[in-house]
């Protein structure tokens, strides 16, 4: 579910490429608010709607993008990043697109 919404909203793929990812390859164990908050500031200055949302818009973003990086079992609650680790299938599936899918997620595999 979380490639899917990747794939669909591109707000998320970046953020989990930029974000989670890069921090999980990165040894930093874990992801905050604030990392979130540099992350929409950071776009902000490419993308001017962004700054235009209402910080209550802000905080449901990141409430909702937090509590599906939970589910999807990439955060424990509080907060640590958790590698994912893949099956030869699944692997297998997600470097099928162009852009391997595999780079939305907290692992060492290459993408």
């Amino acid at each position: 579910m979380w490639v899917a919404a990747c794939r669909r909203y591109k707000f998320i793929a970046d953020f989990a490429e930029d974000v989670l990812r890069e921090r999980f390859l990165l040894m930093a164990p874990d992801l905050t608010v604030e990392h979130f908050e540099a992350f929409v500031r950071g776009k902000a200055l490419w993308h001017p709607e962004l700054a235009d949302l209402k910080e209550s818009t802000i905080q449901k973003l990141r409430t909702n993008l937090f509590l599906m990086m939970r589910e999807a079992n990439f955060l424990t609650a509080r907060g640590l990043i958790i590698p994912t680790v893949l099956s030869t299938r699944v692997r297998n599936e997600l470097v099928k697109r162009e852009s391997s899918d595999i780079r939305l997620l907290p692992t060492r595999e290459a993408s």
